[in-house]
């Protein structure tokens, strides 16, 4: 086990931690505004408190995998230095939207979580170029994507079985062609629309928002469809 008394003291560039069976992360390690690379993988880590992440704004990789997350806060957005983020092996359902602010990301390993969802905001990563997504329980992926140079769905219920490493080349030509029906987003945006009924909003705004909510392939006819019967069964 890692002694981190008297760390506050010290300006570290790099900092490895793994396979410690950490519980948290230590306070300590906040002080660390001039780490460049931090490594807490394999440890027993449930949370991350908000304030680590605002303190490490230097920071360009990180690793958290194979602990127990099952969230992480909205201050991963001020890691804006961050080139590499490898979450694998967690129990993430989902990813802050404040992932999006992360403009200088090029790496994002999730792999072996529990993924439903993509959140849209990884459209805006626009120097992503490397996403690993195997073994979860994506079933569509938010569009347009950027350029990727690698993407693993492996083991996820998309349309397409992918049974190799990087799936690129299938994305734009199958993968998108075929999440076109409204089963894939049914249960999360029926939530949304019956959500929104007490706001009374016109059905063409609920669309907007529906459509924003979930970027797919999906007809828009189809989406509208839903809205209206929600709002004709109220």
């Amino acid at each position: 086990m890692i002694d981190f008394g008297g760390i506050d003291a010290l300006q570290l560039d790099v900092l490895v931690a793994d396979d410690n069976e950490l519980t948290r992360v230590p306070k300590s390690v906040a002080s660390q505004t001039t780490v460049r690379q931090l490594n807490f993988g394999r440890n027993r880590i449930k949370r991350i408190s908000p304030s680590m992440f605002a303190a490490w704004t230097r920071l360009q990789h990180l690793y958290l995998h194979q602990n127990r997350l099952a969230e992480l806060p909205a201050s991963l957005g001020q890691l804006t230095a961050l080139v590499s983020l490898n979450l694998a092996n967690n129990a993430l359902t989902d990813l802050p939207e404040q992932l999006g602010e992360l403009k200088a990301l090029r790496a994002l390993q999730v792999s072996e979580n529990r993924l439903t969802r993509l959140t849209p905001a990884i459209t805006r990563c626009t120097a992503l170029t490397s996403l690993a997504l195997a073994c979860n329980r994506l079933t569509f992926l938010p569009q347009p994507l950027p350029q990727l140079n690698f993407c693993n769905l492996w083991a996820n219920p998309t349309p397409l079985p992918f049974r190799d490493g990087n799936c690129v080349a299938l994305l734009d030509s199958h993968l998108f062609a075929l999440t076109a029906t409204l089963a894939m987003i049914l249960d999360s945006s029926l939530s949304v629309c019956i959500g929104l009924q007490d706001l009374e909003l016109p059905a063409l705004v609920t669309l907007e928002i529906i459509d924003a909510a979930f970027p797919n392939a999906i007809p828009m006819h189809k989406k509208w469809s839903l809205i209206t019967a929600v709002k004709h069964f109220h």
